[in-house]
């Protein structure tokens, strides 16, 4: 009987030790990745929106914009203010050819994109993934409503992954004008 016992107290005491470490783990490096966290989001607004200091928007403001269906997957705006002039900074993921693609999006007070910045994605390598690159996002830059095989050119081999930015692009540039209009801009 004893034999029977010895092996399931083994197991319980190793799967013990196991669940204590993984819990003091995530424990002690929860806040050093929220921080990591933060400051990458920081990086990415600078980026797509330089020389702006940001402030997050309004929940009344934010509930006009989430209120309708086409931006139910933007993820934050904030407001950036250059010079006195209001612009956003719209953080939305829309659907690439592997996953989600993260796209943060400059927008300024005429509705014309400062800059883009594509974060987190699983586009393929060599292919998708390169929307990270200056060469594909500075297409964007000035544009009010860019639309793909006229003002900006695709990808080779990644078609879908340059239409998921085109049209994270142009959701940040209408979330960008219903805010303005809520706010009477």
């Amino acid at each position: 009987m004893r034999r029977y016992l010895e092996l399931p107290l083994k197991l319980f005491i190793i799967t013990l030790v196991a669940g204590i470490c993984l819990g003091a783990t995530y424990y002690l490096t929860k806040e050093p990745i929220a921080k990591q966290r933060a400051l990458a989001a920081e990086k990415a607004r600078n980026e797509a929106y330089q020389g702006a200091t940001f402030e997050p928007v309004t929940e009344d403001a934010m509930g006009e914009v989430m209120a309708d269906e086409k931006f139910a997957n933007v993820d934050s705006i904030y407001k950036a203010v250059v010079d006195g002039k209001e612009g956003y900074v719209v953080t939305l993921r829309t659907k690439g050819y592997a996953g989600d693609v993260e796209i943060i999006v400059g927008v300024d007070a005429d509705l014309a994109v400062t800059g883009v910045v594509v974060g987190k994605n699983s586009e393929t390598p060599g292919l998708g993934a390169n929307a990270k690159n200056p060469s594909f996002r500075d297409q964007f830059v000035g544009s009010k409503n860019p639309q793909l095989g006229q003002d900006i050119d695709a990808m080779t081999g990644a078609t879908i992954t340059s239409k998921a930015v085109t049209d994270g692009v142009n959701i940040a540039l209408e979330a960008a004008k219903v805010l303005q209009e809520v706010q009477g801009e």
